[in-house]
Parts: structure tokens; sequence; C-alpha cells
């Protein structure tokens, strides 16, 4: 569906990704919903640039996935935010805070984290073979979906959660109903939906899963 759209993976997954939690909420389920506010991390590092920083490059911004889309319309729309976020991916989320006015703490400025990790973990160096492995990472608000390359050129999606608001059934559940969504993206025939039963038949054919709660 990507590529008849003229777009790439990470596009087609944050328009996925977006329907999905616009269905979970139902802000897709009347007309002139408002967008799904996903977060987006931003490295703002290219290749070649910035090879000493004084200050922190990485960034979260929002990225706003339109509901009520078909596949086509929502990878082009979602394709279009992706390139804004880029453009101004050196605007700090604290001052878009401060710049909306949105001072209340405890308010976060985006829903679930979306991450493209479009990258193996497995790097040769001659005969060497040396093995990606995350540590740590950092906070997790709500959700992140993560969807990580792997060796044999499929794709793993990684839920983290948060485990003050998710225990580890509902987020386990995440997964099947993703998966359940992607088998009708393939079939490049839906709008975002106001909610999603889980398909216990759905054979997980686009991703493997990994499981985190934080």
């Amino acid at each position: 569906a990507a590529k008849t759209a003229g777009s790439n993976e990470a596009v087609l997954l944050a328009a996925a990704t977006g329907h999905y939690f616009a269905a979970l909420s139902g802000a897709g389920a009347s007309e002139g919903a408002e967008p799904v506010s996903l977060g987006l991390p931003l490295m703002n590092r290219p290749l070649g640039q910035r090879k000493t920083a004084i200050d922190p490059a990485v960034n979260v911004l929002p990225l706003l996935i339109p509901p009520r889309h078909t596949v086509a319309e929502s990878i082009a729309a979602v394709g279009e935010t992706f390139d804004g976020a880029r453009r101004h991916g050196a605007y700090r989320a604290e001052d878009l805070r401060r710049d909306i006015g949105l001072t209340d703490p405890d308010r976060q400025l985006t829903g679930p984290s979306f991450n493209m990790r479009p990258f193996t973990t497995r790097f040769t160096f001659g005969e060497s073979v040396a093995e990606l492995t995350t540590i740590s990472i950092g906070p997790v608000h709500d959700l992140e979906f993560i969807f990580q390359s792997e060796n044999d050129g499929g794709m793993d999606l990684h839920v983290l959660a948060d485990t003050a608001l998710h225990d580890r059934r509902s987020a386990t559940a995440h997964v099947s109903q993703f998966h359940f969504e992607m088998t009708l993206w393939r079939k490049n025939s839906i709008t975002c939906r106001s909610t999603y039963s889980r398909c216990n038949r759905c054979a997980p054919a686009l991703f493997s899963s990994c499981l985190l709660l934080f």
C-alpha cells in the first residue's frame, strides 16, 4: 500500500498506529473528529552533521493523524505531517508547551508514541559480528509502539507500556489487535473505525512481537 501511494513503510505504519488509537479512543467515530496526536521521536542528527552537541538533540513532537480516511488518503496526509515534523524538529517540545499555553504538568503534549527503527540489530565487520542490545530506555508515557527492522528482512513490533496504566494482559492485547488491523490495511479497504474486537484467528504474518512493561 505504501509503494502504491508513493510513500514508505514508516509513513504507513504511523498512519496505521494513529488509526488504531483513534479506533480505541473513539476519536474516529464521528465526522469532524479531532486528529490523533502521537509522540514522534526525532533524532535531529543528519548524517555528517552535528558532530558535537552541547544541548539535547533528540526531541519528541506531536504527529497528527487525521481519522476517517481511506488507507491511501491517510498515507498521503501522514506523509505531509512527517515532512512538517522533520522541518521543525529543532522546535523543542518544552517550548511548544509554553507557546500553546499547556502549563499543567499532568497534561501530556501527545498521546502514545510511535517510533521507527529502520536498521537491523546485527552488524558485520569482516569475520566479526556485533549485536546491538538496548540496555535501558527513557520513561514511557502510556504506550509506545516501536517498529524494529530485523536481520531476516522482517519487522518486530515492540510494545512498551507504563504499568501505572496497563497490565501485561491489556498491553499484550494491543499486539493482537494491531495485527488484526494490519490484515485489514493489507486489503486496502478500511477507514478508521470506532472500535476493534480482538481477532484470535489472525496469523502474525507481518510482525513478531515483544512486550516490555515499565
